[in-house]
């Protein structure tokens, strides 16, 4: 990383981290982490955050399943009828498994974040993304 690159991402983590906080981001970027966490922020390069969502989408099928009806039937072969009856029965796991088994995951989460970002996934305190540099960076609570 140049002396600019770093720079440039030390003036856009200045709004939420002090300079001891700042200090040990960019050791862990230096050390060419790609997904960490530090100060309750999580922070994913933004090469490897659409693998990452699909990881963690594919090892929820609940949270799937929990998707608005229109949402699924919008991106899968599923129809709004159906996603609704299933999921008045409790069958959201089923509904995400059945998109994990049938569905292309990655399109679903490229619809996903087109629709509401990576920070509806990511950050479990206020759902906002931010970046810094080549990374997202994401309030845990």
């Amino acid at each position: 990383m140049e002396t600019r690159e770093i720079k440039s991402l030390i003036k856009d983590l200045q709004q939420d981290f002090n300079k001891e906080e700042r200090k040990e981001i960019i050791e862990e970027i230096l050390n060419e982490e790609v997904d960490f966490e530090l100060f309750n922020y999580r922070f994913i390069h933004k090469d490897e955050i659409d693998e990452i969502l699909v990881d963690e989408l594919e090892s929820d099928p609940y949270i799937l399943g929990c998707f608005t009806p229109g949402f699924i039937a919008d991106n899968t072969s599923l129809s709004c009828e159906i996603i609704e009856a299933l999921q008045e029965a409790g069958k959201f796991e089923e509904i995400g498994q059945y998109i994990i088994d049938n569905e292309d995951l990655n399109s679903f989460a490229e619809a996903f974040v087109c629709a509401d970002s990576y920070g509806h996934h990511f950050s479990h305190y206020d759902g906002y993304e931010h970046e810094a540099g080549d990374f997202y960076y994401f309030r845990l609570n």
